[in-house]
């Protein structure tokens, strides 16, 4: 089973309220808000932190069995069983857990340049639009984003190469085949589109309110 907490990180705009939860993280989170020049960008990150030790402690992970790759990735031993991953936009922060592989993304509803639409849009997606256009197009995008995270790629990924489709589910195919046994959980959160790629079809959402 999956769980996704989300946070809106805008009560930690507020100084006390940031200073109160900075002073829980351990020192490697610590370093890495303090490295960020602009106050939003360490308000996500200290976001990101609170989800992901608060997370992990409820699944009796300790903040010390979390390592930093080079890039400042926080990663976990794969012998635990338990994957995460975490994604920002906007002012909202998500971070998804499980006991299988997991891809995760967040976007704020944004509008597509027809350019940029032909460089990351397969013609089928573009052809398959529906509703509002750039609602649209930003849940397709976190779907392809949360399949290469899934996979590990990232954005090393040509996201022409992933095509979605579907209306109440979608599905993928990676360079024309059919990618299976992963399920998407897509569902919007105010303004921002968010999805979920695992192996599950359920997930639970846990809402985290800062206070």
């Amino acid at each position: 089973m999956n769980i996704l907490y989300l946070m809106d990180i805008s009560p930690l705009e507020d100084k006390v309220l940031f200073d109160k939860y900075f002073e829980k993280m351990p020192p490697a989170r610590r370093e890495k808000v303090e490295r960020l020049r602009f106050q939003k960008d360490k308000c996500l990150s200290l976001g990101a932190g609170i989800l992901l030790y608060g997370g992990l402690s409820s699944l009796g992970i300790r903040d010390d069995e979390i390592k930093y790759t080079q890039s400042g990735k926080p990663v976990l031993d794969e012998q635990k069983g338990i994957y995460f991953n975490l994604s920002h936009s906007g002012k909202m922060v998500i971070c998804a857990f499980s006991d299988r592989n997991i891809g995760a993304d967040t976007e704020e509803v944004r509008h597509f340049e027809d350019s940029l639409v032909k460089r990351i849009f397969t013609e089928n997606e573009i052809g398959s639009v529906r509703g509002e256009r750039d609602r649209y197009l930003t849940r397709l995008w976190t779907a392809k984003e949360s399949l290469m995270k899934y996979m590990g790629t990232g954005l090393g990924t040509d996201p022409r190469k992933i095509d979605i489709s579907g209306e109440e589910k979608f599905r993928a195919r990676l360079c024309g085949e059919e990618y299976k046994g992963i399920s998407f959980s897509c569902f919007d959160e105010g303004n921002y589109a968010v999805t979920v790629c695992s192996e599950y079809d359920d997930i639970l959402v846990k809402r985290h309110i800062p206070n």
